[in-house]
């Protein structure tokens, strides 16, 4: 009898366990499905070497990545200016981008912010030996 009551008992709590309602919040999304938003796309350099644009949005990010849209363009350096004036310049990239290669991610200074202008160097650099390549390229943020 000691054995039912037992077992009766036992039985009973793990059903009232079950039964109650879970109150946890869901767990965050894996950081690789971190939120994106395409800046621009089919970018290409001017004569110059350089592709600037005006990012006309408010929302901040914590990385930019620059991906090709077509051929495989040379990505030097990118200067990112930030909405409150300050600016991040990452420099000797000196890699393509495309044809199953890796779009350059690059992290933002500081936690999250929120982008004015992103300039885009490329092109021909003969005193290290690089050459320019052809192709275009896009900016995506990543929140």
């Amino acid at each position: 009898m000691l054995k039912n009551l037992i077992l009766g008992l036992a039985l009973s709590t793990s059903a009232a366990a079950s039964a109650a309602p879970c109150n946890d919040p869901p767990p965050p999304p894996p950081a690789h499905h971190q939120a994106s938003r395409t800046l621009a796309t089919d970018l290409a350099f001017d004569a110059h070497g350089h592709r600037a644009v005006v990012i006309g949005t408010t929302q901040k990010f914590r990385s930019l990545q620059i991906a090709a849209d077509a051929g495989d363009p040379l990505i030097q350096k990118v200067v990112i200016q930030f909405a409150d004036g300050q600016q991040q310049v990452v420099q000797n990239i000196d890699r393509e981008v495309g044809r199953g290669k890796a779009p350059i991610s690059i992290d933002l200074a500081g936690d999250r912010r929120q982008i004015a202008k992103v300039t885009v160097y490329g092109g021909t650099l003969k005193y290290r030996g690089v050459h320019k390549t052809d192709g275009t390229f896009s900016l995506v943020g990543l929140a």
